[in-house]
């Protein structure tokens, strides 16, 4: 197939991250296939990597023009609303099939005016996808669900050092506050324990505030933001995810890959990815005393981190690979080409 993805916009944040390991994921399969949108500087050297196309546009006018200029696909995936608008704009490639990914737990539009106009989208979608059950149980409308995937990653001897990981978004509905408190209040820092906190956002200086009120300023790193989570997860003991409303959590499937322990908030999609193999490391959303007495009695017992990381390590690799995303993805295009 010719498949084109519009993520229209000038990120590389998780959905764009996805969008990028679908279409090489996709080109493995031997499918022909191009991306429209997301940070050109990170998005083009990684398709390339992977033989798939890239063009920029970061606005609806931009991925509408370039879809317009570009032979005719067989199916455009659409990621996000602004790219779903794009694809159907009237004079969009005519009659080609499109299928829009959700990627967050919500149904479309704020208002109800604008809610009205962007449901009617629904109805000229060809198919829709939700990346996790979470998801297609907030949306309002019947989706296929296709967890994301991630390539398997070498085994690596579980680390020596006393390093603890947060990587997200600095924004309110990631709870990264929730992470530092339990941090602050599981005795760690006394014990020789470090708190790397990675990622960037509007709420980034409310954070480092926190951290000096906290008084653990001397244990906790701000990292800004990294694309080398890999090289981050292999020199932790463990990382926190304390959103309760994380539609997937990349940054979890990659530290399940990696075999790192991760401690997660009970709610959105940890259920269907880290809950579903360890329960027991899921503490009450907010509730950073929980989740401070996880993170203390993980870090005194190096065997248990262990077994928690092979355990997290086999069953991303038997559920959640960029093959089998890929592959189920395409069967779904196929489907409605």
């Amino acid at each position: 197939m010719r498949i084109v993805h519009v993520v229209t916009s000038g990120r590389f944040a998780g959905v764009e991250q996805y969008v990028a390991r679908l279409a090489t994921g996709q080109v493995a399969l031997g499918h022909e296939v191009v991306v429209v949108g997301g940070a050109a500087e990170i998005m083009a050297p990684r398709l390339a990597e992977g033989r798939a196309g890239f063009v920029a546009a970061g606005s609806i006018v931009d991925s509408w023009r370039v879809l317009r200029a570009l032979p005719r696909p067989d199916v455009v995936g659409a990621h996000m609303t602004a790219s779903e608008t794009a694809a159907l704009l009237p004079r969009s490639p005519a009659l080609v099939p499109v299928v829009a990914t959700r990627h967050f737990a919500r149904r479309r539009g704020q208002s109800s005016a604008r809610s009205l106009v962007l449901r009617g989208m629904d109805r000229l979608l060809a198919a829709q996808i939700a990346v996790s059950a979470y998801v297609a149980a907030h949306i309002g409308v019947a989706a296929q669900v296709v967890h994301p995937g991630v390539d398997a990653r070498p085994d690596h001897p579980h680390p020596t050092g006393r390093r603890l990981l947060v990587m997200q978004r600095f924004e309110a509905e990631k709870e990264t506050g929730v992470a530092i408190r339990a941090f602050a209040a599981s005795g760690l820092r006394e014990q020789g324990w470090c708190l790397d906190v990675a990622g960037d956002g509007a709420e980034g200086p409310a954070l480092r505030r926190l951290v000096a009120e906290l008084g653990v300023s001397d244990a906790v790193r701000f990292l800004g933001f990294r694309l080398d989570g890999p090289e981050l997860m292999r020199g932790s003991s463990a990382l926190l995810a304390p959103s309760r409303l994380e539609a997937f959590g990349l940054t979890v499937l990659e530290a399940m890959a990696s075999g790192l322990p991760v401690i997660a908030a009970d709610g959105g999609a940890h259920r269907e990815t880290v809950g579903s193999v360890t329960p027991e490391l899921l503490f009450a959303p907010g509730d950073h005393r929980a989740a401070a007495a996880l993170l203390a009695g993980l870090a005194r017992d190096r065997a248990r981190r262990e077994e928690v990381g092979r355990a997290l390590r086999l069953a991303q690799r038997a559920r959640f690979t960029t093959e089998h995303m890929a592959r189920r993805v395409s069967e779904i295009y196929a489907g409605v080409a």
